[in-house]
């Protein structure tokens, strides 16, 4: 899968939607660094895309730069097509950094956005 996304990456230097799913897929190999580098050209692509934000913050928390992923995760929420992981995220990263208002306020627009979701009791034991 790596190589035909580095290649269609290669054939299609203006999609970023091809690096995001790179980024995803360096993420979930645990390669964190390669992830960022994947999810930063998305970015560079497509600079308001939430989802694109949302992954780039995922890397940065993962690097442990906590205050980065919030700031993204920020942003991305502000924008009105933010998907419901965005505020998971984000719900999970403001617990993390004791943001507890921060907290409280995303896990109730994730439940207000996909209730029905198989990560709601997850984030309820998260952030409570």
């Amino acid at each position: 899968a790596e190589r035909r996304l580095a290649a269609a990456a290669g054939r299609h230097p203006k999609n970023a939607s091809i690096r995001l799913l790179l980024g995803y897929l360096y993420l979930a190999r645990g390669d964190l660094g390669m992830a960022e580098v994947s999810c930063r050209e998305a970015d560079r692509l497509e600079p308001d895309d939430p989802a694109i934000l949302t992954a780039l913050a995922v890397v940065r928390y993962r690097l442990g730069r906590n205050d980065e992923a919030l700031g993204l995760l920020r942003r991305a929420s502000s924008f009105s097509g933010a998907p419901p992981e965005t505020f998971y995220n984000l719900a999970v990263v403001a617990a993390r950094t004791g943001d507890a208002a921060l907290s409280a306020w995303s896990r109730d627009a994730y439940l207000a956005r996909d209730a029905g979701s198989p990560w709601v009791m997850q984030l309820r034991a998260l952030v409570p």
